[in-house]
C-alpha cells in the first residue's frame, strides 16, 4: 500500500509506504506482509500509523482477553474503550470464530458476565 501525496504549493507528487506502529506490550504481533513496521508504546491501542497515532488506533482482543474485560477488569476496560474512541478512526478487533461468539459456553465463561454486552454498551459510560 503507497499514500500519494500532491503538494498544491511546490505542483510535485511524493509517494510513501505507510509504518505500521506495533505497541511494544503486543506479545504476538500481527504480521503486515511488505508494510514496514515499529515498536514504540502506544498510548493507546496495540496498533497505528506512524504520524498518525493521535487519529489511528486499533484494539485487538482474543474471546478469552474480551471475556476477562466484561468480568473482573471491566473498569479498566471501560477507561480503554473512552481513549479508543477519542481517536478519529478507531477500532476493536475480536479474534475469535463467529460460532464462539454465538456459543459463550464454548469459551468458558458465565453466561451472566455477558448479560446485555454489545458493542454500543461497552463503550458507554453508564455502566
Amino acid at each position: 500500500m503507497t499514500v500519494m501525496t500532491v503538494s498544491r504549493r511546490y505542483r510535485r507528487t511524493t509517494t510513501q509506504t505507510p509504518t505500521i506502529v506495533i505497541d511494544t506490550r503486543e506479545r504476538k504481533p500481527w504480521e503486515f506482509g511488505d508494510l514496514p513496521t515499529s515498536r514504540a508504546r502506544l498510548h493507546t491501542g496495540d496498533y497505528s500509523v506512524a504520524g498518525l497515532t493521535h487519529l489511528i488506533a486499533v484494539e485487538r482482543k482474543s474471546l478469552s482477553d474480551l471475556v476477562t474485560c466484561t468480568g473482573r477488569e471491566r473498569q479498566r476496560f471501560k477507561r480503554e474503550l473512552q481513549r479508543l474512541r477519542a481517536h478519529r478512526f478507531y477500532l476493536l478487533v475480536i479474534e475469535g470464530a463467529a460460532s464462539d461468539l454465538e456459543s459463550p459456553d464454548a469459551w468458558g465463561c458465565d453466561r451472566r458476565s455477558l448479560r446485555g454486552l454489545t458493542p454500543a454498551r461497552l463503550g458507554s459510560s453508564n455502566q
